[in-house]
């Protein structure tokens, strides 16, 4: 899809790899929905596209707020006559084994890892349908794809909203609606702020949690480069980096020794 007079609605705006790719998407010349609960992150933001030439339409809500999405989508619509792309981006971090994380912290994590983007997909669909079609894009985690130590609620999130992509792909095909699904790594964005229950401040960070503290962080620039490259041409799945991409592809053609690998460096971690 070419981004040139789209409009897009994007969540979880306020800041990192959100807030990029809706700067990105505005310079491509697309129109701008930003989604999040901070005002004055979102109205600083809006201005910030505005003063480059780009229209863009700050919208506060929680994306758990079922009312609220679709508001929020009501109010899009009103506004720039149609969405052609939805971003679901927004997300939250857990810092506790699965078996000692509190079930508020689950149901939380869950609430807006995955339900909040299935709202905001229900939201969009009808919307696409009366345009003739559309993109959802899903920003997922490589952690999605391959589990680590000490995160499995948090990859469980990740790995609910792929399939959950993948089947709507089918389901959405004859409606010309498509799916794709982006997989970032390690990315360096404020995303610690926003996790559930940290006993490890510090030590957090954006995207996929936990992730080895020495390993280069990726520019959320360059992940919302990967997503407007993923609009522009509509892959399956879409990565930030090559490491990303081998990290899954290696995980996936030796598991047993991705295990290993992966039990050795937070056995490592948890002596430290």
């Amino acid at each position: 899809m070419d981004p040139r007079n789209r409009v897009a609605l994007i969540t979880g705006a306020s800041m990192g790899i959100g807030a990029a790719t809706a700067l990105a998407l505005a310079e491509a010349g697309c129109r701008v929905a930003l989604v999040a609960r901070s005002d004055d992150a979102l109205a600083a933001l809006a201005g910030e596209i505005r003063d480059r030439g780009g229209k863009a339409l700050p919208l506060s809500g929680d994306v758990t707020n079922r009312p609220a999405v679709e508001a929020i989508v009501r109010q899009t619509v009103d506004t720039f006559g149609q969405i052609d792309i939805l971003v679901n981006n927004a997300g939250v971090g857990i810092h506790q084994p699965s078996l000692t994380a509190s079930w508020a912290d689950v149901e939380r994590l869950m609430a807006v890892n995955l339900y909040g983007p299935l709202a905001f997909i229900r939201a969009v669909v009808p919307p696409m349908r009366e345009g003739g079609g559309g993109l959802i894009v899903n920003v997922s985690s490589i952690i999605g794809r391959r589990a680590v130590p000490q995160s499995g609620i948090y990859c469980a999130s990740k790995a609910a909203l792929e399939r959950l992509g993948d089947s709507l792909r089918l389901d959405l095909a004859p409606d010309n609606i498509r799916v794709v699904t982006v997989y970032p790594g390690v990315t360096d964005t404020g995303f610690n702020r926003h996790t559930l229950n940290s006993d490890r401040p510090g030590q957090a960070n954006a995207d996929t949690e936990p992730q080895p503290g020495r390993m280069r962080r990726t520019p959320p620039e360059r992940v919302a480069r990967a997503i407007v490259r993923a609009i522009r041409r509509e892959p399956r799945d879409a990565y930030a980096t090559l490491f990303d991409w081998a990290f899954v592809t290696f995980s996936t053609l030796l598991p047993g020794v991705a295990d290993a690998i992966l039990r050795r460096y937070f056995a490592s971690r948890t002596r430290r």
